[in-house]
Order: C-alpha cells, then structure tokens, then sequence
C-alpha cells in the first residue's frame, strides 16, 4: 500500500475516532491493498456492513433473472400474492421488481430494527400504510428499507429457501466468502464489537467520545449482513471483473452490466442503481453506498471503467459520512496524481462544531469559538 495511503488512514483513525478501521482497496488486476488499524484485537475483523446489504440483494435478484425465475418487470404481487390494494388502500398494484430494486416504488423506509422480520410483522406494516399518495407514484425517487424486505420475500418465494441460505449458495460460496453472514454470530468468531457515539449532533456529523453497544440484528435484506475486509474485496473484485473470479465465470456478464447500468435519475448526476447510487465525478461515473448498522458502519466506492475499488469499515456507529469522506479522498488521491495536499481531514466546518451535545445520560457538552480557538466545557 502507498505509505502516504497507510498514513493517512492511520491519522483518520484517531481524527475520527474509529474504535477499529479496516480498509482495502482494488485497482486493475493487482493485488488487493489492506489496512486495519493497530488497535484490531480479533485476527479478522468482522463489521456490520450495513446498507451495502442492498448491493448483495440486489446482485441475488439478478441471479434469480438468469434462472427465469424473475423479470425485473413483473409486478411484486406476481410473486407476493398478498402484496395488493385488498391489504392496504394505500398501495400502488403497478409497483415492479424495478421499482423496489432502485426506490422508485415510494413505499416508505419501514420501521424495522433488530431483527428480521417474519412475514405477518411486514404485511403489518404495509397494512398500515393509508396514504395512496405515499406510493402511488412510481419513478419518484424515495429511499425505502421495506422495499428490500420486499425483495428478500420475492428472493425466498422463488428460490424455495431461506434469503441467507440462497445467498450464500449462490454469491458467498463461489466467491470464497467465508467470513460473511446474517445475524450477530459468526462461526469465524465475534463480530467487533458495537460503539455509539456519547455526544450526538441533529446531523450526527461530529464524532465525540465513544461507548460500547449492544449488538443487534436487523432485517436480512435490507442492511444486516456482515463481512471481512477481504470478504468484501473478492465481491467487489468479481463485480468490476464482469462476474470472472480467476479466470472462471461466476456471474454472467449481462448480470453485472445490469446492476451497473439500470438507474433512476434523482438530481443532476446524481441517480439511484441497484442496491447503490452513482454520479458523473469530472468525467468518471462512480457508484458508492454507506452503510450504517447500530455501531458499525461501512463506505463503498467504485470507479468501474478503472476497475477501482475502495471499502472501508469500522465499529463505530454514525460513522457513515466520516467514512464516506476517506474513501473518496483516497480516490481522488489516486485518481488525480496522487497530490498529497488531497488527503485531508477538513470536511466538517465549524459552524457544525460549535454548539451543544448531549449524552444518553443528560451530560451537556459544549462548543463554544474564542477567535481561533474552539473551547469545551462539561456541565451535569
């Protein structure tokens, strides 16, 4: 790994508060780059990866698209045959494969927390749903957990077994990807373990002093898988090679080229994929997806046409945009010249340092700005 790479995490790690870091990197056909940070106590870390959950459920959906099993045309109730306007008066019978796939069925995010949902507890909350407008018009961009519930529903009902089971079959297994699951338990050992922030903004920008967590699972589909940094690398590689692992097809290329290339324009560049979003970058297009899971956090970034990849993850709730910052400083580092004045840790501005936070416990802290200095008081 470049040495100004290596140190430059090894700084964000402490910049950040990160409990534990772990990032890799892709570019072309050489060698995976790996950092994990020296306070890592489990020989293979395993993270919550959060919303890059979304990248593998989609990536099964496909797959069931190879088998014939699923067109991303047909209408979810094709599948789901409780899925209509005799459950809820507020759903729209036109929502498609596609339109769960990339948020456009504007269904709402869903209430769903620590664990996955069985069948009566999602028909509960679609039952609940009483507002037409809220999804009665698809092709408006609206993000949705419970759409990728949906979607692991539709993955079971096709594929006859459980959403982990078929895919581990068919994605985990063949990629060599032992070290990644469902849950909160691991057969390769604990996962790391969960921290929250003590002090907590509106916008959760500004990391403080951390605690430890509970652990806890989450709907499968959605955002509950977790992984290895080298677990997550052998996916991605696969992705950017166009479905090839070593030279073997796994996926077949038309697959790939789907979740690449189906999108949903949202604003300017900015458009809505499969499971990621994507925008045009100084003419590069790039897809990426943050995850957040309760006290871990993951940041994905790809640039396809260079076969370059970034990952980074770490055991820290309300990390997701602190990461999102390293990966795509890192990528613009190595995109444009490798200018070292590009890694940088300057990306929250004072005004959203200053003011007041408090704890779970009612501990005040508070910012206040003297001239060029930032001062820090406690108060009960």
């Amino acid at each position: 790994m470049d040495k100004h790479i290596r140190s430059y995490l090894e700084q964000s790690s402490l910049c950040f508060s990160f409990p534990e870091l772990s990032f890799g990197m892709l570019h072309g056909d050489k060698e995976p780059d790996v950092f994990e940070s020296s306070k890592t106590r489990f020989p293979t870390p395993l993270y919550k990866v959060g919303s890059l959950t979304k990248v593998v459920t989609a990536l099964a959906v496909l797959l069931l698209c190879e088998d014939g099993l699923i067109d991303l045309s047909d209408k979810v109730s094709k599948h789901l045959r409780w899925f209509n306007n005799k459950l809820s008066s507020g759903i729209n019978p036109d929502i498609t494969i596609a339109d769960l796939l990339l948020h456009t069925s504007a269904l709402p995010r869903g209430n769903f927390s620590i664990k996955d949902p069985p069948v009566s507890e999602v028909k509960l909350s679609i039952k609940a749903i009483q507002d037409p407008l809220k999804t009665g018009a698809p092709c408006i961009f609206k993000y949705s957990n419970l759409g990728y519930i949906l979607l692991g529903l539709v993955i079971q009902k096709n594929c006859k077994k459980k959403y982990a089971a078929f895919v581990k079959e068919r994605i985990f297994d063949p990629l060599g990807m032992e070290q990644s699951g469902f849950g909160v338990t691991s057969q390769h050992g604990k996962l790391t373990a969960a921290h929250g922030l003590s002090y907590f903004s509106d916008n959760n920008k500004t990391p403080y002093d951390f605690t430890k967590i509970p652990m806890y699972g989450a709907p499968h589909a959605s955002f509950d898988m977790f992984s290895s940094i080298t677990d997550m690398l052998k996916l991605i590689g696969c992705i950017l090679n166009n479905g090839m692992l070593n030279g073997k097809v796994v996926w077949q290329q038309k697959t790939i080229s789907l979740l690449f290339d189906k999108k949903h324009p949202i604003s300017g560049t900015l458009a809505s994929g499969m499971g990621i979003l994507s925008m045009k970058v100084f003419n590069e297009t790039i897809f990426f997806q943050d995850g957040e899971h309760w006290g871990h956090c993951a940041s994905l970034l790809m640039v396809p046409p260079k076969k370059m990849a970034f990952i980074a993850m770490t055991n820290r709730g309300s990390a997701g945009l602190d990461l999102s910052f390293i990966t795509r400083t890192i990528a613009r580092y190595c995109l444009f010249g490798k200018d070292l004045s590009l890694l940088n840790y300057e990306y929250h501005g004072e005004h959203q340092m200053v003011g007041e936070f408090r704890s779970a416990t009612g501990q005040r802290l508070t910012i206040t700005k003297h001239g060029t200095d930032m001062l820090v008081s406690f108060d009960n």
